[in-house]
């Protein structure tokens, strides 16, 4: 099948069933060729087996989240070096790394618009093989002998890259949530890990092929890698949705935005981002002097615990899968990733290597807890704040989560150097354990709301068993169930 091709297909109306993990497609809803095409042939329960056609949609979208992540890390170990040779500065330097975030920023709200007009799948396409082209045309900029032009070339070919990304991680993001309703948090899990094994991975590769074959080489080979897995996508992936959509508008993203659960979820991720990157700049300089950790030592303490997040994420989504409300869970992972922030730099105890390495693993198992049930969230708040259950809601819901994670990624990294510089490394450790916890409290407290209600619900007399069912039913939709 051909996956440019997102014409009409046979359909299946929407429904707030089929849109809530717990539940599987409303087979009683009658197919009906004038309904709004959302997808075609949506996978059924979570409990069913997945059809050839669901494995090569999730091994596509899985592939795109791994290639993008690894060229975007790749240029860790050699650009700097390759910068200082031409006296580059390092804050051009870090300006090259940091465009990567920005440009994630701006675009993805505009990569959620592309995807209901030109089709999802499409998207997904030409992000792939933007990312691609880009990555390979970083390849040809060690030829620029200016100062200024090898940064400018640099900054542009990262800007092509990040909008390639945008485009590709927003549609990904869509397709799960519109063929997958019923495992959205553990797809997405998936893909997230997906994410941390190219992000480890692409370091690694990058080293390797640049000690083997210069600088260029790194850039070709990942380069036309993400260029052949565009071609394929196009020649393997199905025809994912109907008609183009009317893309969502100010009106439905500030209606998103005012709901209690999506500024909660928004908040929570951009905390989750920022929790990872903040102390980045500080890190290497603090294990080096205070505890001797030389780079490859550090490089072989972020692989541990990147592997311990590798492992648990699609675990963790599998029992968000299952799970009546995710609040609980993101309460205590939150709790615990900020001990593990805390055991850098712990109050009243000299820092070690045993306990960074402690650290560094709770903080990546558990912030990653926190991070996985919150695209599922962000889905079901927007149907109930009265979103259509379609393909422009869910890429709306997919670019405002990119966007947020891209914000943490920008300020996370930024405001950990200024405290860094102002008050040492300890005092940024402090000041981002603390902020992680502080985000326990407002998803304890959404916990404890929701189970009041679902108790409430559950204890309301009925006077006939008609009206006791009906009860138990708004009970069992008011804990997780998108009320359209």
């Amino acid at each position: 099948m051909d996956g440019a091709s997102d014409g009409p297909g046979p359909v299946e109306t929407s429904g707030a069933a089929r849109s809530d993990p717990r539940h599987g497609p409303d087979n009683s809803a009658p197919h009906r060729a004038d309904s709004k095409p959302d997808v075609t042939q949506p996978a059924g329960r979570a409990t069913s087996r997945l059809s050839w056609r669901d494995v090569i949609v999730i091994a596509n979208v899985v592939t795109g989240n791994l290639l993008f992540s690894s060229v975007a890390s790749m240029i860790v170990p050699f650009f700097p070096t390759e910068a200082e040779r031409r006296d580059v500065p390092q804050t051009w330097v870090g300006a090259v790394f940091s465009a990567h975030a920005v440009t994630m920023l701006v675009t993805a709200p505009l990569a959620g618009r592309a995807v209901p007009a030109l089709g999802v799948a499409r998207v997904f396409q030409l992000g792939l093989a933007l990312t691609g082209v880009a990555t390979v045309g970083f390849g040809l900029v060690d030829r620029i002998d200016s100062q200024t032009g090898f940064i400018a070339a640099s900054t542009a070919a990262r800007v092509a890259e990040a909008l390639g990304t945008a485009a590709a991680y927003t549609a990904g993001c869509t397709i799960i949530a519109n063929q997958f309703p019923q495992r959205v948090h553990f797809l997405f899990g998936l893909g997230e890990t997906m994410v941390g094994v190219g992000m480890a991975a692409g370091p690694a590769l990058g080293g390797l092929l640049y000690a083997a074959g210069g600088y260029s080489a790194p850039f070709y080979a990942l380069g036309g890698v993400t260029v052949a897995a565009a071609v394929l996508s196009w020649c393997s992936l199905p025809a994912l949705s109907g008609a183009p959509q009317q893309p969502a508008g100010g009106a439905q993203l500030l209606r998103l935005l005012r709901c209690p659960e999506v500024a909660l979820n928004v908040a929570t991720v951009i905390t989750v981002s920022a929790g990872y990157t903040a102390l980045r700049p500080g890190l290497a300089p603090f294990a080096a002097a205070r505890l001797g950790v030389s780079a490859e030592q550090l490089s072989l303490y972020f692989l541990l615990a990147g592997g311990m997040y590798t492992l648990t994420g699609p675990l963790v989504g599998k029992l968000c899968d299952r799970l009546g409300s995710t609040y609980p869970l993101m309460a205590v992972a939150l709790a615990l990733a900020a001990v593990g922030l805390a055991l850098f730099c712990p109050p009243g105890l000299p820092p070690s290597r045993p306990l960074l390495v402690t650290g560094m693993t709770v903080r990546e198992l558990f912030l990653g807890g926190a991070l996985i049930p919150t695209f599922g969230n962000l889905l079901h708040a927007a149907l109930t704040a009265g979103l259509a259950d379609t393909v422009a809601t869910q890429a709306l819901v997919s670019a405002v989560w990119a966007a947020s994670f891209s914000v943490g990624s920008v300020v996370g990294p930024l405001a950990g150097g200024l405290l860094t510089d102002a008050a040492g490394f300890s005092a940024a450790v402090d000041v981002f354990s603390a902020l992680v916890l502080l985000m326990a409290l407002p998803a304890l407290a959404m916990a404890c709301a929701q189970g009041r209600r679902a108790i409430s619900l559950k204890e309301t007399p009925a006077d006939t068993e008609g009206e006791k069912s009906a009860v138990d039913e708004s009970a069992e939709l008011t804990d997780r169930t998108p009320l359209v």
